[in-house]
C-alpha cells in the first residue's frame, strides 16, 4: 500500500514556530489553526523551506478537522504547545474526530503539551466519566484546578501563552501563572505546607487531570479507529526550564500492524 503524505496540524498555532521546528524533521505540508491573527508569523519561513502552509482562523471549540480538505487522504499528525486549560480538551476532541473520518483513516499521531491547568472547565473536560467514578464533582474539580497552580509558582515563566485560551483564565494576563490562584495561599497556610510540599501537591493535581485525559485519548482512538493505540505522558524538558514539561503522545498502528500485534 502506498504510504500517505504526512501533514502536520498545529493547534493553537500562534505564530507557527512549533511548525518551524517540526519542519526540520521532514514534513512539507502544514495546517496551522488559531482563533487569533498574529504578526511576524513563521509562515514565510516555512514556505521558504519548500513547505505548503494553510492558515485557518477558527475556535477549537467549533473546529471539525474532518472537513479540512488538506487532510483528505493524508496522514495527519496533530501537534500543539501552550494548550492552555480547556484548549487541551478541545484539541483532544479535534484529534479524536480524525480517527473516525470517513474512508481511510487520516490520523497517524498526536503530540499535545497541556499547560495552565487552572483554566480547565468541568463541563469541557474530556473524561468527566472518570471524575464521577471517583466521586469528583464540579466543586472538587474546581478545587483541583486551582491547587494545580501551586505546581508552577516557583519557576520563572518560560514565556507567555500565545494561542487558544491564552486570554481566558484566573490570572487574566494571557501567560503562565507565576503566583497561586486567588484563595489557594490561605489553603496552603491552613495545611501548613512549605514550598516544596505545595509544589508537589500542585504537580499531582496536574498529573491527575492529564492522566485522565490520556486514558480517554487511548480509549477513544482505539475504539474509533479499530487499531491499536500507544499513548503515554512523557517529560520533554526539565522543570528548571519550564514547569509545564509534559507531553501527551499517541500513535496509531496501521490495520496490518494491529492484526500482527
Amino acid at each position: 500500500m502506498q504510504q500517505k503524505e504526512i501533514v502536520c496540524v498545529e493547534l493553537c498555532a500562534g505564530r507557527g514556530y512549533l511548525s518551524m521546528m517540526v519542519a526540520q524533521g521532514g514534513p512539507k505540508r502544514f495546517v496551522l489553526i488559531d482563533r487569533q491573527v498574529f504578526r511576524n508569523k513563521a509562515d514565510r519561513s516555512l514556505r521558504a523551506l519548500g513547505c505548503s502552509v494553510e492558515r485557518l482562523k477558527a475556535d477549537l471549540r467549533d473546529m471539525d478537522l474532518r472537513k479540512v480538505a488538506a487532510l483528505h487522504n493524508r496522514a495527519a499528525v496533530v501537534v500543539g504547545k501552550h494548550l492552555c486549560g480547556v484548549a487541551t480538551d478541545y484539541s483532544l476532541r479535534c484529534a479524536v474526530a480524525l480517527a473516525e473520518a470517513e474512508g481511510e483513516r487520516v490520523l497517524a499521531g498526536v503530540a499535545l503539551a497541556p499547560c495552565c491547568h487552572h483554566r480547565c472547565l468541568f463541563r469541557e473536560y474530556v473524561n468527566v466519566g472518570l471524575l464521577h467514578k471517583y466521586g469528583i464533582d464540579e466543586r472538587l474539580f474546581q478545587a483541583i484546578t486551582k491547587l494545580s497552580s501551586w505546581g508552577t509558582t516557583a519557576t520563572p515563566s518560560g514565556g507567555s501563552c500565545e494561542g487558544e485560551g491564552a486570554d481566558e483564565g484566573a490570572d487574566g494576563e494571557g501567560g503562565h501563572t507565576l503566583t497561586p490562584v486567588a484563595g489557594t495561599a490561605v489553603a496552603a497556610a491552613a495545611l501548613k505546607l512549605d514550598e516544596a510540599a505545595r509544589i508537589a501537591a500542585g504537580v499531582r493535581c496536574k498529573r491527575l487531570l492529564d492522566y485522565g485525559r490520556l486514558q480517554w485519548l487511548r480509549q477513544q482512538l482505539a475504539q474509533k479507529s479499530g487499531c491499536r493505540c500507544d499513548a503515554e505522558l512523557v517529560k520533554y524538558a526539565e522543570a528548571t526550564m519550564s514547569p509545564e514539561n509534559r507531553l501527551m503522545l499517541a500513535a496509531l498502528a496501521s490495520a496490518t500492524e494491529a492484526e500482527m500485534g
